[in-house]
């Protein structure tokens, strides 16, 4: 076997590799074996042109599995003996050397770029802490009572707070609006700018045009950035009754004992594990953004192609058995995303080898737990997960980083910077 290597560019390499004829020959004759093929090897062998003699032989689907697999047992081969740190899988091409004494083709392939370690006394990080406070507890305790209201008419002008109780008639080109008791919620954050606002201070039986102004982003793109105009008919004005905070009520929220300081401890200790997991996050990332201002590399495509379809793809929603777990989105929405997550990614593979960080596994299999926690056959996806790395590749990467970041954010002291529990939760977190 002889190997030539090109570097075509810092993460693209092309092998070219040459059998000599016996060994060919030889790779022929396991690959016709494997498939069965028995009764025409004698004839093939004997061939001078065996790839041509192949090709007549049988049919183009048949024959583009045999040189495929003779190309990648030779590919394994050839790359043992040099250090390459593949990536994806490499692209075949055959030679025609003209030469029927042996067989040559070319390998295209990727491999993983070298990442630099970044000097960490370089940089200036910060910290984000937060604690859950009394205040974050009343509101969760509002909440609460909010989604075990009921509504009741009264008989007066709506407020707001209350609900409005409806039927609205518009026509906008071909799409028509016929909403029959259809309940208005009188909140500041209306989903369509101006109908909550001007329902203000109507009574039961009032008809009146309400002007709406839909939004240039609007998902109806025939309304989009459009004013519509809606006929309305005032059914009734529902006003809300909160339950009181009284001993009925905790034990509604699943605590026996009926006490409200029970019911506050309780949610103080969920608030403030989804508070610190939310601050990790955050830490990471912006960890990790600043590291990666001065570490961007080229990445191999394979390796964003992967992450672009863990993106736009619910794989628990295609072992769940839906059917439409393969969203009609554009990858390249995520494209700045996915090259950021695996930029990422590898960083932190190489800060924690160096660190001799070794992933926290029970954390990795809580993630996944969660992840496919609101699903049916959440057993079944749970073990298809852990039936493939790959599929775990990504929880494993956010998983390790954390661990990567906490350690990094300990030995530079970082900064801290006071946050609440309404800054952390109530805008979330974007990943950019």
């Amino acid at each position: 076997m002889e190997i030539e290597t090109e570097v075509v560019s810092n993460i693209k390499r092309c092998l070219t590799v040459t059998l000599a004829n016996d060994d060919f020959k030889q790779a022929v004759v396991d690959q016709l074996q494997r498939i069965n093929k028995d009764s025409d090897i004698k004839d093939v062998v004997a061939s001078k042109d065996m790839v041509q003699m192949l090709e007549q032989k049988f049919d183009p689907i048949v024959c583009e599995s045999i040189l495929h697999e003779l190309m990648s047992a030779s590919f394994v081969r050839a790359t043992g003996q040099a250090e390459f740190n593949i990536a994806g899988h490499p692209v075949f091409e055959i030679n025609k050397t003209g030469v029927s004494h042996e067989f040559s083709y070319k390998a295209n392939f990727e491999v993983y770029p070298v990442i630099k370690i970044p000097d960490l006394s370089t940089y200036s990080f910060t910290r984000l802490v937060a604690e859950v406070k009394d205040i974050d507890i009343d509101n969760a305790l509002s909440v609460m009572r909010r989604q075990q209201a009921e509504w009741c008419p009264v008989d007066r002008p709506a407020q707001e707070g209350d609900s409005v109780i409806i039927n609205c008639y518009a026509k906008v080109g071909e799409r028509v609006f016929d909403g029959k008791e259809v309940r208005v919620e009188l909140v500041d954050d209306d989903m369509v700018d101006g109908f909550g606002k001007s329902l203000i201070n109507v009574s039961a039986g009032d008809q009146l045009p309400v002007e709406i102004n839909f939004p240039v982003d609007h998902y109806q793109a025939d309304v989009a950035g459009k004013t519509v105009i809606f006929d309305v008919d005032v059914v009734r004005i529902d006003t809300q009754l909160l339950p009181e905070l009284d001993e009925n009520f905790v034990k509604r929220c699943g605590i026996e004992s009926g006490e409200i300081d029970s019911l506050r401890s309780v949610i103080r200790q969920n608030m403030d594990a989804h508070l610190q997991q939310a601050i990790r996050l955050k830490n990471t990332l912006t960890v990790f953004s600043e590291l990666l201002k001065d570490n961007m590399a080229d990445l191999p495509q394979s390796l964003l192609d992967d992450e672009l379809e863990r993106l736009t793809c619910d794989p628990c929603e295609e072992v769940d058995g839906v059917e439409s777990f393969k969203h009609d989105i554009d990858p390249a929405m995520f494209a700045d995303l996915a090259y950021t997550r695996i930029a990422r990614s590898l960083l932190v593979s190489e800060l924690a080898n160096a660190n001799n960080i070794l992933l926290d596994e029970e954390e990795v299999e809580s993630r996944v737990k969660e992840l496919v926690s609101e699903y049916s056959q959440k057993d079944r996806i749970f073990d298809w997960f852990y039936g493939d790395e790959k599929r775990l590749a990504g929880i494993k990467s956010d998983v390790l980083g954390e661990q990567v970041a906490d350690l990094i954010l300990k030995e530079t002291k970082a900064k801290k910077i006071e946050t609440s529990y309404a800054e952390m939760m109530d805008f979330g977190i974007v990943e950019k």
